[in-house]
């Protein structure tokens, strides 16, 4: 599905289509921009999907971030929509959904084996294009909507919910068999991905999971989610919004660096900062009105608060402590001069 703007509600939309997608501002004036990330790939044992019902998520990928704020932009100016992709879930060697999730790095294996999925991938909005992973264009972002881990299926005792989305801070998966075991694999935050057995999350990137059977990648997002080295589920990725107090900003556009003396849950507004100058303001790209809801639906302002309701792309809203399900999502509304 392409990007379509909405000349009656003046909305554009941006689903998922494994490119940069450019979009150029109509007018002049305020605009609310929605970012809602992927969820991490959900490993079912034959096909992606069926494991996930209303009564359990065993296998499940964690799930996605929404982010929103508001902004005043220029006309014919030009950012960039990177939406996120919700891995499919294959077999040997999966690799991570589109715009940053990490694959399964095994280096044997049944070719039909099932019991691994990778990452899902962030869905943010840049002032520079370019490859999905070009220093450049990463450190550009201004919004970022975090994605899920890959969920695990191994046998009864391995098994995982993969990590879902931040928040300023993204999640740890979830052991759903008796083997108790997450292997100390934590979501990203603001200013470091998360660590894991497999290879950590880096800056808008998920892990890698290593192990030479079956292992998770992690969700993409501002830092990815930690990888496991072994049987479980992988982290999340954390979110981010240039003006959201309790962000950190890079530290110029040149070094992908955290703003020096700044720390996830920061009370001082300036760290969240984007270096990026909008040309209608000739400052900072600043969101107002900011909203942040992790993929567990609780409302992050400098820390993590009470459960909120998160919108669909679509209307209405999801259940209470659920996240946005499938590929990533990007919504643009006018508001007006």
């Amino acid at each position: 599905m392409t990007a379509q703007w909405d000349l009656v509600n003046y909305v554009k939309t941006f689903s998922y289509t494994g490119s940069a997608q450019t979009w150029t501002v109509p007018v002049t004036g305020r605009y609310k921009v929605e970012l809602w990330g992927a969820q991490g790939g959900t490993d079912d044992t034959t096909s992606q999907g069926a494991a996930e019902t209303s009564s359990s998520r065993i296998r499940a990928g964690g799930y996605g971030g929404y982010v929103s704020g508001e902004i005043t932009l220029k006309a014919n100016e030009s950012l960039y929509l990177y939406v996120g992709q919700q891995p499919p879930h294959t077999s040997y060697k999966d690799v991570g959904g589109w715009n940053g999730g990490g694959s399964v790095l095994q280096s044997s294996g049944n070719t039909g084996d099932y019991d691994k999925t990778g990452g899902g991938g962030a869905t943010d909005i840049r002032t520079i294009s370019g490859s999905w992973n070009a220093a450049d264009s990463l450190r550009s972002r201004i919004m970022v909507a975090g994605a899920g881990g890959g969920g695990l299926y191994e046998s009864t005792t391995w098994q995982g919910i993969g990590g879902n989305a931040g928040g300023l801070t993204a999640y740890s998966p979830t052991s759903v068999g008796s083997s108790s075991a997450s292997y100390s694999t934590n979501g990203g935050n603001q200013t470091a991905g998360g660590s894991g057995g497999g290879t950590n999350g880096s800056f808008g990137i998920g892990g890698n999971g290593t192990h030479s059977d079956s292992a998770c990648g992690g969700g993409a997002g501002w830092y990815g989610g930690g990888a496991p080295s072994y049987a479980a589920a992988a982290a999340g990725g954390s979110s981010y919004i240039s003006g959201h107090t309790g962000s950190v900003a890079v530290t110029s556009t040149s070094s992908s660096s955290p703003r020096s003396g700044c720390s996830t849950g920061t009370t001082n507004n300036a760290c969240s900062l984007t270096p990026y100058i909008n040309a209608a303001t000739s400052a900072s790209y600043t969101f107002t009105n900011t909203l942040m809801i992790d993929g567990a639906g609780y409302k992050w302002t400098n820390a993590k608060g009470s459960l909120q309701a998160m919108p669909k792309p679509a209307g209405g809203n999801y259940g209470s402590g659920v996240g946005h399900t499938g590929n990533g999502y990007a919504k643009i509304t006018y508001l007006g001069n």
